[in-house]
């Protein structure tokens, strides 16, 4: 065998698939460890609920979570719906942290206001506004068996016709 067969394409061929078995030997040797997760899921029921005020526009309906409330106003005139809904703790022993946030805000070039008023059931007291023509959170909590109050207030422009969607997230923790 002369030196010029061994510079020619097959020893060149045979290093490369020898090279590629290495690889594929040296990838299938990985040694694979396992954890592994062996849990519960618990169902129960809601520990924040919504109740439905005597002053929540009629029509209004909750399913679970989810409320579905229209509010009618007139343009021009500041009109507030009080008693509306409430935001009620089921759970006697546990205070939960909770966030309101307005999640899709009504437009300010529609509104002169639109504002959530939060107040303590049980005393009347005023907690605080929550202004819905923006992305507003307003953190708070919601004491064992402590009820809050929401009432709506919205003042419509002159200008202002049609419907305006606005979406409030509560979160609890």
């Amino acid at each position: 065998m002369e030196l010029k067969e061994l510079r020619g394409k097959k020893p060149l061929k045979l290093v490369f698939l020898l090279f590629t078995a290495l690889l594929i030997g040296t990838a299938s040797a990985t040694v694979y460890n396992y954890l592994y997760i062996q849990g519960i899921v618990t169902v129960g029921s809601a520990q924040i609920v919504w109740v439905q005020g005597s002053g929540a526009p009629s029509g209004t309906t909750i399913a679970g979570g989810l409320v579905q409330m229209d509010l009618s106003v007139q343009a021009g005139l500041n009109q507030t719906y009080t008693y509306c809904l409430y935001l009620k703790n089921t759970n006697s022993t546990h205070q939960f942290n909770m966030n309101i946030t307005i999640t899709t805000p009504l437009s300010a070039s529609d509104f002169n206001s639109a504002n959530v008023f939060v107040y303590n059931n049980a005393t009347a007291g005023y907690l605080h506004t929550i202004d819905m023509t923006g992305q507003n959170t307003y953190t708070t909590t919601l004491a064992g068996s402590g009820v809050d109050r929401l009432d709506f207030q919205t003042y419509a422009k002159t200008t202002a016709s049609g419907n305006y969607n606005f979406n409030l997230r509560v979160t609890y923790w």
